[in-house]
């Protein structure tokens, strides 16, 4: 081992890096450089002699494994040229680098081929094996999509394409067997409370979902983690070709991996050298499965000689922040867990630091302006970061920043970049011919496949059955019928991207070309759908226009009659439309309308707003983001905004499927935990108690305020 590097790492690293052998459990907190950490127990590894080849080091994210393969690059040749760190940044070589580039050192192809996510390690143990198959491509999922939209209408579900997606994504990551999945689905939606009698629908969706990709040598990704599983477990051959690999398993963020990762890496860590490094404290991903009390519990009961070395030295932050988190992440710690309990400290050359900032308003608008003032006392926009529970919150944040001058960036979207709330403005742009937006096919784009709630199917539709010949949707051939002409709402694909660039080449004018395509035409006997498409789009756009003098009047009439239908068809109703989810974007655009503004007014106004986000510099602009999108970083001055921790769960519309769970009290306050522990130097805790003109909850506000030293 190299003593020099070894002298770097406190007592507490160095007595993890130095274990080698065996089995070791290191739970590390916020600050304690576990990335550090498993960089030089790599080196030391190398050190030792042993085959970079042999060496697998997974993580949960593929941000997390970019920064480990560009960081071990690094400590490996520390000259290493900025085209060499970019390849290793990527994981795949290039035209620069070919393979024999990559041979001629065996560390290379560790870096690349080795530090990966759990997926792209299924993905790469299942094609050395000889496994034939392709990743779904974009194309492929329109099309899967398109078969599943047609099976949910043909079998009378009434349920959007996301809550099917769902259940098929939870029945794969279980292995429900297609063709014998009813019991499966059955007991799923019992449990969550919903109405039985769907499963059988449920059910006849899964197995042609799973039968298409069959057939097409298709899979997702949840397909890859469960075709290996299920290779490990039923296949002898692959079972010992991949216990035959490894010597040493290393895994970062282990406390997001569910209960099929858990048990693909203790197959293939059978030399019982397995390192999981995480910290139960920063789960954040129960809701899509992760399982972080197997941190705990499946290491005592698969590895019951292992070692648990957690971190305890914070470098990140002052005294200060260290214990006000620490005290309140423990009432996470009742007394049958409290071994478990971490006493965190800071580095001995840490400052004391000043206690949390605390306040809390009356209104959002006013913790907005806390926000500017914060900053601009500061004179350093790019210190800060300010975090938030959800979307629609930061877009608030940032819309409040943007307007003050402050430069800020939205690392979690905004208006400006949901498809949805694109749509809404495209449609304003055309029923105002905002700067001749009709002549625009990119703003005609914007709006293509968003029907009206009103607009009728221009033609019956029908769902081809295995053995029928006929591939065109409107030919009478007996198969099922999935849309009805003149019934069904065409709430998708109504007018398409096709139709578009037809329109812009029939005339000069993009609308003119849309007139155009109003007039009959006939394929075969049957009307096409652009003739009545084009005329129902045309329609719509002149009813809006009409309203184009009262802004909110026009955005609602938009948002009411054609794109919330359509991202309801798409991705599911909602009983409480406010509550964390799109649909308040929705809210938040209209609440930006003035009254008596007109629709060009407004559209001035909004982009003038957005052309203030999201160009600057990072290191000059105050970053906001979800607390889920900061995990893993850091800034000088962090405001944490709790208006909305905990989170009031999101309610399941009376006979709709019920997907996921409510979140716990103690997972919500991880997400507490994760915003104030990514403060350095100072932390301003913030909290509005209204949001939409609804009250909040102060539960963690109140708790931290106890624990403010």
């Amino acid at each position: 081992m190299n003593d020099a590097r070894m002298s770097r790492l406190n007592p507490y690293q160095r007595k993890v890096a130095e274990q080698i052998l065996g089995a070791v459990v290191c739970e590390a907190p916020p600050g304690s450089g576990k990335t550090h950490l498993l960089i030089n127990r790599t080196m030391n590894i190398l050190d030792e002699g042993y085959d970079p080849n042999r060496i697998l080091c997974c993580t949960f994210s593929i941000k997390g494994a970019e920064e480990m393969r560009v960081r071990l690059a690094k400590m490996v040749w520390p000259d290493i040229s900025d085209a060499e760190l970019e390849v290793f940044r990527k994981g795949k070589t290039d035209d620069e680098f070919d393979s024999e580039w990559k041979d001629a050192d065996a560390r290379r192809t560790l870096i690349l081929k080795w530090i990966c996510t759990i997926h792209a390690l299924a993905y790469r143990l299942l094609k050395a094996f000889g496994e034939k198959f392709r990743v779904l491509s974009d194309h492929d999922s329109f099309e899967v999509d398109s078969m599943l939209k047609d099976s949910i209408k043909e079998l009378g579900l009434e349920e959007p394409l996301k809550t099917i997606k769902w259940y098929i994504g939870l029945a794969i990551n279980e292995m429900a067997i297609a063709g014998n999945s009813f019991q499966f689905f059955s007991k799923e939606i019992s449990a969550r409370g919903g109405q039985e009698y769907k499963a059988k629908g449920v059910s006849e969706c899964y197995d042609r979902y799973i039968t298409w990709m069959k057939k097409r040598k298709l899979v997702d990704f949840d397909m890859l983690q469960s075709r290996c599983l299920y290779m490990l477990r039923n296949n002898p051959a692959f079972k010992n070709y991949c216990k035959s690999l490894f010597d040493f398993v290393m895994v970062d963020e282990t406390q997001d991996c569910n209960s099929a990762q858990y048990e693909i890496l203790n197959y293939i860590s059978t030399k019982g050298n397995l390192m999981a490094v995480g910290d139960v404290d920063q789960s954040l991903y129960a809701f899509r499965g992760a399982r972080p009390e197997a941190l705990r519990s499946n290491f005592e009961n698969s590895w019951p000689e292992h070692f648990r070395l957690p971190l305890l030295i914070n470098y990140r932050s002052t005294k200060t922040i260290i214990g006000l988190s620490s005290k309140f992440i423990k009432s996470n710690y009742p007394v049958e867990k409290e071994k478990y309990y971490k006493p965190v400290e800071g580095r001995d050359d840490a400052q004391q630091g000043e206690p949390a900032k605390m306040v809390e308003f009356n209104t959002f608008d006013e913790l907005s302006t806390q926000c500017i003032s914060e900053v601009l006392e500061s004179e350093k926009p790019g210190n800060w970061y300010i975090l938030s529970r959800t979307r629609a919150e930061c877009s608030e944040i940032q819309n409040a920043l943007a307007m003050a001058g402050v430069p800020c960036i939205n690392k979690s979207g905004g208006l400006g970049t949901g498809n949805h709330v694109k749509k809404v403005i495209a449609y304003a742009k055309l029923a105002c011919d905002y700067h001749k937006a009709r002549d625009n096919a990119q703003i005609m784009t914007e709006i293509a496949n968003v029907a009206s709630s009103t607009f009728l199917a221009p033609v019956s539709r029908r769902r081809h059955v295995e053995g029928c010949e006929n591939t065109k949707s409107w030919v009478d051939c007996g198969c099922p019928v999935v849309v009805r002409e003149g019934e069904d709402y065409s709430k998708v694909r109504y007018y398409g991207k096709a139709h578009i660039e037809q329109a812009a080449n029939m005339s000069k004018s993009v609308w003119d070309g849309v007139i155009s395509q109003t007039y009959d035409k006939n394929r075969g006997g049957y009307r096409t759908p652009v003739a009545k498409a084009s005329s129902d789009l045309i329609n719509f756009v002149l009813k809006v226009e009409k309203l184009k003098d009262s802004s909110k009047d026009a955005l609602k009439m938009i948002i009411d009659e054609s794109v919330a239908p359509w991202l309801a068809e798409d991705e599911g109703d909602s009983a409480d439309l406010s509550e964390n989810g799109k649909y308040e974007d929705f809210i938040l655009l209209l609440n930006m309308a003035k009254d008596e503004q007109t629709l060009e007014q407004f559209l001035d106004e909004y982009e003038d707003l957005i052309g203030k986000t999201g160009d600057g510099k990072e290191d000059e602009s105050v970053i906001i983001g979800t607390v889920h999108w900061s995990k893993g970083g850091e800034r000088p001055c962090v405001i944490a905004n709790l208006t909305r921790m905990p989170i009031k769960p999101p309610e399941t519309q009376k006979g709709k499927l019920p997907v996921g769970r409510p979140p716990t009290i103690s997972e919500e306050r991880n997400i507490a935990f994760v915003a104030i522990t990514r403060a350095k130097d100072k932390l301003v805790v913030l909290r509005s108690g209204e949001w939409l003109a609804k009250p909040t909850n102060p539960v963690f506000f109140l708790e931290l305020q106890s624990c403010n030293l």
